[in-house]
């Protein structure tokens, strides 16, 4: 009697429990959820396309003019894609921020979770897929028509190179900041995200300033030196400090790197993700406003 009421006591809280995650997360209702944004943006997402698929095409092309423009596939690519990706994603949540179509929105039958998944799909794997197509083949076209009206081209655009990965990377780790920004600004999100950032970076700035001064400063005051104008000038030779210094400020500075390294590449993207996720859970609380 008693392993059966221990039974069926395990298998209603596992069924709760199932129930439970089916209501917070579930990948058909981020698929339906992907499938409106993308029926929702077909005009827009049509429009882009042609936009910078023809701008490709005419920068590839005038850049054939000349063999030795320096012309490089790879940065016009990044360009394109990181600034564009960054306008896209500043419109990721108008409709939350929106009074005529917030209520629709959150009423829609999904978890704040999967519409927030949906809308990072959307403008990260989503972004990236388009890109890379219309870019490889306007380049391609780009190129194609360069040989035809002046016999040469650049090196064809590899979508698969290593390089063209790493800026997707990149890009996928600082969209996240202009994700945050989407959901946490109701207007002009991409100009004050980009001014928050501008004004975060400043800070920094000063703070890494007024900290070398502090603790560096007495490494560098014998490299000062008055030139007889009335003048001082810095003059700075890494292999003239003073003995035991140069392999101590390497340390730190491997230390520094290898911290600010991890934080970008392992914690930097997560944390805008979960203050995205309550930015959008707080919305919905206050109804929108």
């Amino acid at each position: 009697m008693i392993s059966k009421t221990s039974d069926k006591t395990g298998s209603k809280t596992g069924t709760k429990t199932s129930g439970k995650m089916s209501e917070i997360l579930k990948a058909n209702r981020i698929k339906a959820l992907l499938e409106r944004d993308i029926f929702l943006s077909t005009r827009s997402i049509v429009v882009t396309s042609i936009t910078l698929g023809l701008l490709v095409i005419a920068i590839t092309f005038v850049n054939n003019i000349s063999i030795n423009t320096g012309y490089s596939t790879l940065s016009t690519f990044a360009t394109f894609f990181v600034f564009v990706g960054f306008a896209v994603t500043a419109r990721s949540f108008s409709d939350m921020h929106s009074k005529e179509r917030a209520y629709e929105w959150f009423m829609l039958p999904a978890s704040i979770l999967e519409k927030f998944l949906s809308k990072l799909l959307f403008t990260t794997v989503g972004w990236t897929l388009l890109f890379l197509a219309v870019y490889s083949i306007s380049s391609l076209l780009g190129e194609v028509l360069g040989i035809l009206a002046f016999g040469h081209r650049h090196p064809f655009f590899n979508p698969l190179h290593p390089d063209v990965w790493r800026v997707v990377l990149d890009y996928c780790i600082i969209q996240s900041v202009f994700l945050f920004g989407a959901a946490y600004f109701k207007r002009n999100n991409l100009v004050k995200t980009v001014l928050a950032v501008v004004l975060f970076f400043s800070v920094f700035a000063i703070l890494l300033f007024l900290a070398g001064r502090f603790f560096f400063y007495g490494f560098f005051t014998d490299f000062v030196y008055h030139n007889g104008s009335g003048q001082y000038r810095f003059f700075f030779d890494w292999n003239t400090l003073p003995a035991g210094i140069n392999r101590r400020l390497v340390d730190i500075l491997r230390v520094v790197y290898t911290a600010v390294k991890f934080i970008y590449y392992a914690l930097l993207a997560p944390f805008f993700w979960f203050f995205t996720y309550l930015r959008i859970t707080g919305k919905e609380v206050r109804n929108g406003v």
